[in-house]
């Protein structure tokens, strides 16, 4: 029996579009963030990628638009461009 593959649709900041591109080696946040703020974008990823991996939605009709939407990542509410990502389930066979 095949296992659909479980995506969701992202619609994020673009903090988190750029620590998804860059990493934290290279994380230059767009706005000037506390390293509350940052550790939040860090572990909301670490949480995520546990059961997902992440890719460029670049058929997403959220990408690089004007939103009052939360981020889908860190949660923040601040009014700006969303980037479109997709999260897709490691392993859509696995029970837990």
């Amino acid at each position: 029996m095949k296992t659909e593959l479980k995506e969701i649709e992202l619609s994020v900041c673009a903090d988190c579009y750029c620590f998804f591109h860059y990493g934290l080696e290279s994380f230059e946040p767009q706005l000037e963030l506390t390293k509350d703020q940052q550790q939040k974008i860090i572990d909301s990823f670490n949480e995520i990628l546990k059961d997902y991996q992440i890719f460029d939605n670049h058929d997403s009709e959220n990408g690089s638009s004007f939103s009052w939407s939360s981020c889908n990542i860190c949660n923040s509410s601040l009014g700006g461009d969303r980037f479109g990502l997709l999260q897709i389930e490691h392993d859509p066979g696995k029970t837990s």
